[in-house]
């Protein structure tokens, strides 16, 4: 994301998946197109701590961080908690 690679990152993401903001929530392309259009630039991550959970073939992980962006002309910083959800891939045994 800090390079601004959305077509390096678009694997990354599954199709459907659903990213949250604080100031909405949009799908995968919605997300990729923000970042190619540079109305968001996520310049940098600082992970204070994490902490994860196996339930099934689920993983969840949480982390504290504070998040450095660019925002519509803004250079701005906000600390908050960031959400992941991993499903086991049955067939390669993979998160």
């Amino acid at each position: 994301m800090g390079a601004k690679d959305a077509d390096g990152l678009n694997p990354q993401f599954h199709v459907e998946s659903k990213l949250v903001h604080m100031s909405g929530t949009w799908k995968n392309a919605q997300e990729l197109d923000i970042i190619r259009e540079g109305s968001i630039w996520y310049k940098k991550a600082h992970i204070h701590n994490t902490d994860e959970a196996v339930i099934g073939n689920t993983a969840v992980v949480w982390s504290r961080i504070t998040l450095y962006a660019h925002v519509k002309g803004n250079d701005v910083s906000n600390e908050f908690t960031v959400t992941e959800v991993f499903e086991n891939h049955k067939t390669t045994g993979k998160y």
